[in-house]
């Protein structure tokens, strides 16, 4: 049987307090004798002494060695222990000190388990990081690729379709037939639809990337309904279709909000409905859905048509972008599966939603809901006569910086027509150098264009203004790259106005005549 330090201990400190008890009775067994203590007595007494010391000088030394060595050592390891997690600890000790130090032990495998596991992790978390940040620089480089494609995409596409609408338009004052009209006006179609398609594209790509925004502006809802409805029924007219629209007398009729993207989702409805109905009508319906406070109202737009609806599968992803639903073999289907989804998103950001609500073979519903807000003044009524005369360009001076020889052509038969004289730069360099000879009443900017851009040509043009003190001519951007982003970097460059490609040309002159009128001030006009 092994006796530990403690049972060690307790014996040693029992033999101490025995001679301890025996110093003290001969002590007093000395004291009180009445005899001189005798030799015998005096060599107890001093074996005694001994015997204490030699116990104490054991208790001290047994201390040292079972306990005090062995702590330190267990103190020493286990400061080494922060240090290295292969620390052993082998002690030779007490029963007590033992089990401690197999403890420590134990301690210190699960401990040394626990580091390499957690090492694992960290080597596991920083690959995971550095394929994380890989990926987002992956998935960076993608999205810039992406804008610059469809940068690029923009400005190849609307560059000759400018050009194509343009000389159509041109071709529509000459004299004509009634055969070639006809082929002139399904020509004009087939422009604008494919101008319909990019603007789709460009619209969800602003969508994705987060710089979509509304244009608020007060418009008249019932004038809405009616623009979009004979426009529409040209095309219901080819399929036979009866084309109505029906609006609540409860509805307010002046509104504020983005009339350009309601328009867009009902002529996004309304194409659809008219694509895929055979025979019977299409209905318009527009309810007051409820009034949230006194500024606002949210309305409720019904398109009902008699076509052969929608399968129940398709009703799944037919508000997914470049999802058209289960097509017939061997029948070709207009568009490209953006106009539910982008009319998604417009809903979205007027704080509304769009659904399906009845589909079989009798026909379908699509509805959708929007915020308006309640416009504090009415439109005024468009005047009979015309605001400005036939000629509403004379005296005007412009020049156009245009690389494209047929954009040239277009454009300036345009103004010339209305009684403009215009000069043309086929780059920012001759547009400089030009300034130094004439100063214009309006500088019309192409952005893409050689030797100096049209970005860089007007910041150098501001610069001079306030270099020199010069006054401020205006300058109007024509640019094919519609996105938002691109608007703001042409209005930080120091342009007074903004039209995208292919040109509205009513609006170019608008905005000619507005910034003439106030030569010096920015127009608040934007065209996008």
């Amino acid at each position: 049987m092994r006796i530990t330090v403690h049972t060690r201990i307790l014996l040693l400190f029992a033999g101490i307090t025995l001679v301890q008890a025996l110093l003290l009775c001969a002590f007093f067994f000395i004291q009180h004798s009445a005899l001189a203590p005798s030799n015998r007595t005096v060599h107890l007494f001093i074996f005694l002494i001994f015997l204490l010391l030699f116990l104490s000088l054991l208790v001290r030394w047994t201390t040292n060695r079972y306990i005090l060595k062995p702590l330190l050592q267990l103190a020493d390891s286990s400061a080494k222990l922060l240090q290295d997690n292969n620390t052993d600890f082998s002690l030779q000790s007490g029963e007590e000190l033992k089990d401690l130090t197999q403890t420590l032990k134990i301690r210190n495998k699960q401990l040394q388990e626990s580091n390499r596991t957690l090492e694992q992790e960290i080597r596991l978390r920083h690959q995971e990081e550095k394929k994380a940040i890989q990926a987002r620089i992956d998935a960076e480089k993608t999205s810039q690729a992406k804008s610059i494609f469809l940068a690029n995409m923009s400005h190849e596409i609307r560059t000759p379709l400018h050009g194509m609408i343009g000389l159509l338009n041109m071709l529509e004052k000459g004299p004509l037939n009634t055969e070639q009209k006809k082929l002139l006006e399904m020509a004009s179609i087939s422009g604008q639809r494919l101008r319909t398609m990019v603007n789709s594209i460009l619209d969800l790509s602003q969508i994705e990337s987060g710089n979509f925004q509304l244009h608020h502006s007060t418009f008249t809802l019932s004038s809405l309904i009616t623009e979009v409805t004979e426009l529409m029924q040209v095309h219901a007219n080819e399929k036979n279709l009866e084309l109505k629209a029906s609006q609540g007398n409860d509805v307010p009729d002046i509104l504020q909000g983005d009339s350009g993207r309601i328009r867009q989702i009902l002529i996004n409805l309304l194409n659809n409905s008219i694509k895929y109905t055979t025979q019977g009508e299409i209905h318009l319906m527009i309810r007051l859905e409820s009034i949230p406070n006194d500024k606002e109202v949210v309305l409720l737009f019904s398109i009902e048509d008699s076509g052969r609806g929608v399968s129940d599968e398709t009703r799944e992803m037919i508000f997914n972008p470049f999802k058209q639903g289960k097509i017939d073999p061997g029948k070709i289907t207009e568009g490209i599966g953006l106009g539910l989804a982008i009319s998604d998103e417009f809903v979205h950001h007027m704080q509304g939603r769009i659904w399906l609500e009845k589909s079989d073979e009798k026909g379908s519903v699509f509805c959708f809901t929007i915020r308006c807000e309640r416009a504090e003044k009415p439109i005024p009524e468009p005047k009979n006569e015309p605001e400005y005369p036939k000629k509403k360009l004379a005296s005007i001076h412009i020049l156009l910086a245009e690389d494209e020889f047929i954009n040239q052509r277009i454009v300036s038969a345009y103004l010339e027509e209305l009684g403009a004289t215009v000069g043309i730069c086929e780059n920012g360099q001759e547009l400089l150098e030009k300034l130094e000879q004439e100063t214009p009443d309006i500088i019309l900017m192409d952005i893409r264009m050689p030797v100096l851009d049209g970005i860089k040509t007007t910041k150098m043009i501001r610069e001079k203004e306030a270099r020199d003190n010069l006054g401020h001519i205006p300058i109007i951007a024509l640019t094919a790259q519609a996105t938002t982003t691109f608007e703001t970097k042409c209005k930080e460059a120091g342009m007074d106005d903004y039209i995208t490609k292919p040109i509205p040309f009513d609006d170019l002159t608008r905005i000619i005549c507005e910034l003439h009128e106030n030569t010096g001030t920015h127009s608040s006009v934007s065209i996008t």
